[in-house]
């Protein structure tokens, strides 16, 4: 094992949600090392607030050589939270400057952070939620690239009270990240990731993306500093950054040029900006050489011409992530099946759709330094590739929109709700279980002497997670 592996880490993570916490455990599982955590139990849901305290005790006790923490856990409770009013500035600033009482005790030790620039809209916990989430994005679009005046004015919004507390959450939440761009500059941080949260070009989060931008530039930062669209993903590559710091080059391949060259849903940045940084978090170089072993492919409009490419890149002995960008937040069944018929998915190395298109970017890229790694577990590895395939494929782009139905037709909220317990429910979510064991037998034997089940961590449709037994 290298010296960098035997390294003791401490992650603070965004919370408890599967990419930001079981995603970690199954990195360091892969790589056969360890991260110590804060108990899940401590972080909070769409129902509980996170333990702040137990966090703070957890980060007085960790001795580690590497630390990376979630600005947002450290300073709101998670990422739920940074959308909300329970922590004043003062209170804030004050949580943050732990880190720099951590930097100051120990000088030696390597401090990596990740943070949010604050979304659009606001957070939907229940189906009451919809009308002002849809109101604030309603209302951004029409003032879209004039967030002085929509700064200004709010009487041509429906709860003017409600916008004004908005304002000043996005203040302190930009304060946040100024501060956080100080700690940078004078060396208590070592590399910084903020990370776009939901938006669309223009709105509220321009004016304040180019002002962090500038201070970068100004300071010289830019190579320890990263700004793109993405936020649950980050953890996964700092910790990457952290674990396998060797530059890894890698092809990139689309069906289309479209593919690559625009700006997805809930995005404000060219895709190919964002592959950019994301891959220099990653110490990835994007390269133009054709004998690259290592390859992300993008296919996200010609599923007959994304099989074709895949089956040449296959034969020419490439290892390859399918990053799947057909639609929001779900893989493309087609073309998943597709490639079941061509009996190509056993030759695939990794797969990525969830989320935004950066979301699912973060997790490709992930796989792919993985498997540029040494000593790494590749039974573990292509046992995470397959749960993505479960959960982003099968789950995200179908499974979930058909319980969802079911669930509403009962009655039920798919936000939030104790819908699992329904026996309607069960005996659906035990039929898609009994499909994607089928499917693994089909495709993964060397995995059938475990079974898949699904569970809801937090109770509602939106993610799931997959667990064996």
């Amino acid at each position: 094992m290298s010296d960098i592996l035997k390294r003791n880490i401490s992650f603070l993570p965004l919370d408890g949600r599967p990419p930001n916490y079981r995603f970690i455990e199954q990195i360091a599982e892969i790589l056969n090392v360890t991260v110590d955590m804060p108990p899940i139990e401590i972080f909070g849901n769409l129902k509980y607030k996170t333990d702040m305290d137990g966090i703070q005790n957890w980060i007085l006790k960790s001795v580690p050589d590497e630390f990376i923490f979630s600005i947002d856990t450290l300073v709101y409770g998670g990422l739920l939270s940074s959308r909300e009013s329970e922590s004043n500035a003062e209170s804030c600033l004050k949580r943050l400057a732990l880190i720099e009482k951590l930097k100051h005790g120990h000088p030696n030790l390597t401090i990596e952070c990740f943070n949010t620039i604050r979304r659009i809209s606001s957070t939907v916990r229940r189906n009451e939620d919809i009308s002002e989430y849809k109101n604030l994005l309603n209302y951004f679009r029409k003032n879209a690239d004039d967030y002085g005046k929509s700064g200004q004015n709010t009487s041509d919004y429906p709860n003017e009270s409600y916008l004004k507390k908005y304002f000043n959450l996005r203040k302190r939440n930009h304060d946040i990240n100024k501060k956080c761009m100080d700690y940078l500059a004078e060396g208590i941080i070592d590399s910084l990731a903020l990370v776009q949260e939901d938006c669309f070009p223009g709105g509220p989060q321009k004016s304040e993306k180019e002002i962090l931008k500038e201070f970068a530039r100004l300071n010289g930062l830019n190579v320890r500093m990263f700004i793109h669209n993405g936020t649950d993903e980050a953890g996964q590559e700092l910790l990457l950054r952290c674990l396998l710091p060797e530059t890894v080059s890698i092809g990139v391949f689309s069906d289309e040029e479209k593919t690559l060259n625009r700006i997805y849903d809930y995005e404000d940045e060219i895709f190919t900006s964002n592959l950019r940084s994301h891959a220099s978090l990653l110490n990835m170089k994007i390269s133009t050489d054709e004998k690259n072993e290592f390859a992300l492919y993008v296919s996200g409009g010609n599923t007959e011409k994304s099989v074709n490419d895949l089956n040449k890149l296959l034969k020419e002995g490439r290892k390859i992530v399918l990053l799947d960008l057909f639609k929001p937040n779900g893989g493309n069944l087609s073309l998943i099946r597709a490639l079941e018929n061509g009996n190509m998915l056993g030759e695939i190395t990794g797969y990525s759709a969830w989320n935004t298109a950066c979301n699912a970017l973060g997790t490709a890229l992930v796989q792919l330094k993985l498997a540029a790694g040494r000593n790494l577990d590749k039974r573990l590895l292509k046992k995470f590739y397959l749960e993505r395939l479960i959960d982003d494929g099968f789950y995200q782009g179908e499974y979930r929109q058909r319980l969802k139905k079911i669930v509403e037709k009962s009655g039920m909220d798919s936000n939030y709700s104790d819908f699992a317990k329904h026996s309607v429910i069960k005996e659906n979510v035990e039929s898609f279980e009994m499909e994607m064991n089928l499917f693994i037998l089909k495709n993964f034997p060397e995995f059938t002497t475990e079974k898949i089940k699904l569970g809801f961590p937090w109770q509602r449709l939106f993610e799931c997670e997959l667990y064996w037994v």
